[in-house]
């Protein structure tokens, strides 16, 4: 065993490595065949000669020159991205690997790892269970959320790749990005709503405000939530009165003196623009109101517990334009009192209301800044494609 070697095999790096070697090997044969057939276009027109034209011999030639130049590359790659690791790191492996499962698989692999890798498998276990629950120190006042090295899993797919971004207080903050980049998983990683799915699995850190981890057990789900809102894109309003909707969170979280409640309903209601429109009828069924009145009787249901942050996914596409552009006054009016948060596909949106934009594509975020930077100057292709419509 003090002599066995492990091959571990990078799958990420490889992943990488081979992306860019394909645009390249894509690039020489589109090279090649182009200088065939533009010497052949000279030769007709006898712009030169037939000794001086790139001849279909010498295209032939180079083209399987470059197949296996590719080929000898990708063998490099693979060789460059395997490990020879001795026992101490062979034992860490095992150890890693087998934290890095869901639980209940997590369970079950520990009884085939020897009584070294086990040892080895508690300490990281204790270290990590004490890193998420330790609050963060230097946590910034001005944040509302600092993510570092964040990963989620569903299962063995993974569907977000290490995200680093610090989002500010007070501040809305668009997520933006084709279908499936992982911007509405990333949204609800932030107040755990994630955990509702079977084998979910993160690694890295959310800090939250007062430098909490989301995923600490420091702290409840429940309390998350409360303090983390979210309005969905459907308006959810609960079958019951429009009163008993904003009252319901403060009632379930002990709230039970009319005077207060009366208040508190007011007050939600007034945050979110439509006090004047329903205060003669507080008592008739929510369904009775409009779309867009019942998106906002949603926000007031969450105001009424007074978070820290609200969570908005795509909470405005199914309303229409002149529902939607009060909701969007009103987003701009809430960021007084609260960070804002939203998921949208309609770019024009996010470059009204919004003070950052996010960028996601394929569980990357490629790119974060100011709404103004990141529609005027975007750093990097893949976001400049995006809002011009060539990624969709």
């Amino acid at each position: 065993m003090a002599n066995k070697k492990l091959k571990i095999i990078q799958k990420q790096e490889i992943s990488k490595a081979i992306d860019v070697l394909s645009r390249e090997y894509w690039n020489r044969l589109n090279d090649n065949y182009t200088k065939y057939i533009e010497s052949r276009a000279w030769l007709n027109d006898g712009k030169i000669t037939k000794s001086e034209a790139y001849s279909k011999k010498t295209y032939k030639s180079q083209k399987k020159s470059i197949k296996k130049w590719y080929e000898r590359e990708k063998k490099s790659i693979y060789k460059e991205n395997i490990i020879s690791v001795n026992k101490q790191q062979y034992d860490d492996f095992c150890a890693k690997r087998c934290l890095s499962l869901p639980p209940f698989k997590r369970w079950f692999f520990q009884f085939f790892l020897t009584s070294d890798q086990k040892s080895v498998y508690k300490k990281m276990l204790n270290k990590m269970n004490a890193s998420l629950n330790e609050p963060k120190t230097n946590f910034d006042s001005s944040n509302a959320f600092e993510v570092k090295n964040f990963n989620f899993y569903y299962g063995q797919v993974q569907a977000l790749f290490d995200i680093n971004m610090n989002i500010k207080r007070n501040t809305v903050t668009a997520f933006i990005g084709p279908s499936g980049c992982g911007k509405s998983t990333f949204l609800r990683c932030l107040n755990r709503m994630n955990d509702q799915f079977p084998n979910i699995r993160v690694d890295g850190f959310i800090h939250f405000v007062g430098g909490v981890n989301v995923y600490s057990k420091q702290i409840s789900k429940q309390k998350l939530t409360t303090k983390i809102g979210m309005i969905f894109q459907k308006a959810t309003p609960f079958p019951m009165s429009i009163y008993d909707n904003v009252a319901y969170g403060p009632r379930s979280h002990g709230v039970t003196n009319k005077i207060i409640l009366d208040q508190i309903v007011e007050d939600a209601l007034k945050s979110a623009a439509l006090w004047d429109e329903v205060k003669d009828k507080l008592f008739t069924s929510a369904s009775s109101l409009s779309g867009g009145q019942q998106q906002r009787l949603c926000i007031a249901r969450a105001i009424a517990l007074k978070p820290e942050v609200l969570l908005m996914d795509e909470s405005t596409s199914a309303l229409d334009p002149i529902t939607t552009s009060k909701i969007e006054n009103l987003i701009c009016k809430l960021k007084d009192n609260y960070t804002i948060i939203l998921v949208s596909h309609s770019l024009s949106q996010v470059q009204r209301v919004s003070d950052y934009t996010a960028f996601f594509h394929k569980g990357e975020l490629v790119e974060f800044g100011t709404t103004k930077d990141v529609f005027t100057n975007p750093k990097h292709r893949r976001t400049k494609n995006y809002i011009s419509g060539k990624i969709s």
